[in-house]
């Protein structure tokens, strides 16, 4: 009798990502468990012991020999408005944060325990936390040798308008990242930014190029190409939101790719996904990466089979062999 290799998918029901590695890992013979761990929320029931079993609900899960972690639920304050309208970050929020931090905390622990036990994850959720913090990507990156632009980190706003004096031309985006990439105006006011630290950029013009790495293999580089050029960030334009973006190949410097590949296993992360910028003069900038990347527009347009690499790498680890090389 033929055993089976079991793969756990943990990602949102509706995720298209995850359904087009799903349907690689069930085409190959692979036995998919979904784990939607985000339905914690609506008290999905789960039960697990750490080195032993898990059951959903009534059902009792088959250990997984891998699992691709798409997405994991997080904790963040709640911002809608109590039923007498107040809102609850500035009033009633403790007690749904925790509730957040409790399932976030069980989700983790569920994938760690895997992990413990020798299940492939991509990624193991203990990289993605700190593997996503902006400084410390930079950092990083610059001590391996990549390109990185001048950054500043402050919440004081005299050093921030002498940052921006400095450079000239700057941007603002989170410490964590999360949101869209913001310009930032001569003259601009910083008294605001006492509150928490705001990360400052010296802008960088020049090509978008996302590349995707898989233990440190390329599985696709390349330039978005947006209608109107190139814009401070692509994925705040009509453009890329609507569906019209195209992808054009990029042939990285093989020093760029050695280089990035470097960064991804000091992050501890088997799938990562990097943004750089190449300038007019050719040269490469490293920006920030993701620990859990997003590529399936890039892959239907440009043809590269990255949900195929990602499933086979799932289904040669849930066998217990390496992954084929690609």
């Amino acid at each position: 009798m033929v055993v089976r290799p079991s793969v756990a998918v943990v990602a949102l029901p509706q995720d298209p990502q995850a359904h087009a590695v799903r349907l690689v890992l069930e085409a190959l013979g692979a036995r998919v468990v979904d784990l939607p761990l985000h339905q914690l929320e609506s008290g999905w029931p789960l039960s697990f012991t750490p080195g032993g079993a898990t059951r959903l609900g009534r059902r009792l899960v088959a250990p997984v020999g891998a699992a691709y972690a798409k997405s994991l639920p997080g904790a963040y304050p709640p911002i809608t408005q109590g039923k007498d309208g107040t809102p609850m970050v500035l009033g009633r929020w403790m007690v749904p944060f925790m509730w957040a931090r409790e399932r976030e905390a069980a989700a983790h622990a569920l994938l760690l325990a895997w992990q413990a036990r020798g299940v492939a994850l991509l990624n193991p959720p203990g990289t993605g936390g700190w593997a996503q913090n902006k400084p410390y990507q930079l950092a990083l990156a610059a001590g391996l040798g990549l390109r990185t632009p001048a950054t500043c980190i402050t919440n004081d706003p005299a050093e921030a308008r002498a940052f921006v004096r400095r450079v000239g031309r700057a941007i603002a985006k989170p410490v964590t990242g999360g949101a869209l990439t913001t310009p930032v105006a001569r003259g601009q006011n910083f008294d605001a930014i006492g509150a928490a630290p705001v990360l400052l950029q010296q802008r960088v013009d020049g090509d978008d190029v996302r590349l995707y790495l898989l233990e440190g293999r390329v599985l696709s580089c390349r330039a978005v190409v947006l209608p109107e050029g190139p814009v401070l960030d692509f994925r705040g334009s009509a453009a890329y939101q609507g569906g019209r973006a195209s992808y054009a190949p990029v042939a990285l410097p093989a020093h760029v790719v050695k280089q990035a590949a470097a960064w991804a296993r000091a992050c501890g992360l088997t799938l990562a996904g990097l943004d750089l910028k190449r300038t007019a003069r050719g040269q490469y900038v490293f920006l920030e990466a993701n620990s859990s990347p997003i590529w399936l527009d890039q892959e239907i347009k440009s043809g590269d089979p990255i949900s195929a690499w990602v499933a086979h790498w799932l289904y040669a680890r849930a066998r217990g062999v390496q992954a084929p090389h690609f």
